[in-house]
């Protein structure tokens, strides 16, 4: 069978296909009884350094690009979920495996993968995360990401953004793996909607300091006039950033981090 090279470029415009939800499906919140209680804030000039990032690759054909004929990638859905597995199945699909294209062809040291593949222990890990070779067969974790599903009303990221109580509820799950497991960016992703978050306070040649202020940043992948940049390009961007920061100093106790009720 001919193997068939696909543009980054193309890939990472293309808009993610629409999870073909099924009959029947799971209705229950699956949100945790944690909340984030350190310093949220949004993520300056997230969509221009994304678009900056964007134009600033050298997007073209690559022998390390390589799919095989259909564009499946870039098709719609036609396998049915009901089920946060299955959420996670298809982000791996939509944005891990793409994503691991245009990583590969533009020299990004960063691939997705479920948490079993850090090596670490943690019990309930997060759904996904992004690791990066640091000399083999050694693997270090840079990004990490929970998933939700995205049918049911109290996972809706929009609805939460501009409420402060909702928003630190649905971030403290995420935000407690970041704590915990020492890394820079993570995400959480009902994947129509995704919040990405950064630790905003890296001091050249000082490390991290005062590690519970983040910054957030919401992409939606809905209707109508949508954002100026795709959740891949986003995803890409905060990809490549985690791929260039290695293990955060967390020296703030979860305690401080988040509250459980």
């Amino acid at each position: 069978m001919t193997e068939t090279r696909v543009l980054s470029k193309r890939i990472l415009q293309a808009p993610l296909p629409d999870l073909k939800v099924g009959p029947g499906k799971t209705t229950y919140s699956e949100l945790h009884d944690v909340a984030f209680v350190g310093t949220l804030s949004p993520w300056p000039d997230f969509e221009i350094s994304v678009q900056a990032c964007y134009d600033a690759q050298e997007l073209s054909r690559s022998s390390t690009a390589v799919v095989t004929p259909g564009l499946y990638i870039l098709e719609p859905e036609f396998v049915y979920i009901g089920d946060k597995y299955g959420v996670r199945r298809r982000f791996q699909q939509a944005i891990g495996q793409v994503l691991g294209v245009a990583l590969a062809a533009q020299g990004v040291n960063l691939r997705f993968g479920d948490f079993a593949c850090s090596g670490l222990e943690y019990n309930n890990p997060p759904d996904v995360v992004g690791l990066s070779t640091v000399g083999q067969p050694r693997y270090e974790l840079r990004l990490l990401g929970t998933l939700k599903t995205p049918w049911v009303a109290e996972h809706s990221l929009t609805r939460a953004y501009d409420n402060p109580g909702l928003l630190r509820h649905l971030l403290g799950q995420p935000l407690l793996y970041m704590g915990d497991l020492s890394t820079a960016f993570g995400f959480l992703s009902t994947y129509d909607e995704t919040i990405s978050s950064g630790r905003s306070n890296w001091v050249p040649g000082n490390g991290w300091h005062n590690t519970r202020q983040l910054s957030i940043q919401l992409t939606s992948q809905s209707h109508g006039s949508g954002p100026s940049v795709t959740m891949r390009q986003c995803m890409f961007y905060v990809a490549k950033l985690a791929s260039e920061q290695g293990p955060v100093n967390n020296q703030t106790p979860s305690a401080q981090w988040v509250v459980r009720y």
